[in-house]
């Protein structure tokens, strides 16, 4: 990794408590996934229907990246707006109920 030692952050080899690089890439390191499917959408005893209701909550519904089964391969923006569109048809009576196979 010595073209790194170039970068601000990586912190100079006389440094006092310097960590090799892989320590400190450890310690430093970041994901770059997008947090989804914590309340995952489903039939089969998933916490939100697929109609985005919450159970046990009357009157909650769920319309964010929270929702997805898995994670998307692309950023998850555009499909976190798809969702909010179709809750907001279901929500409206644009678009007939969803069966659960």
């Amino acid at each position: 990794m010595p073209p790194c030692r170039q970068w601000p952050c990586f912190p100079p080899p006389r440094w006092p408590g310097f960590a090799p690089p892989l320590t400190y890439a450890r310690a430093k390191g970041a994901t770059v996934y997008h947090l989804c499917g914590s309340y995952r959408m489903g039939g089969d005893g998933a916490p939100v229907t697929p109609e985005l209701r919450l159970r046990g909550i009357d009157g909650l519904r769920v319309a964010d990246a929270s929702v997805m089964p898995r994670i998307v391969s692309a950023n998850t923006n555009a499909t976190t707006m798809i969702i909010a569109a179709e809750a907001a048809a279901m929500m409206l009576g644009h678009l007939p109920p969803v069966e659960v196979r």
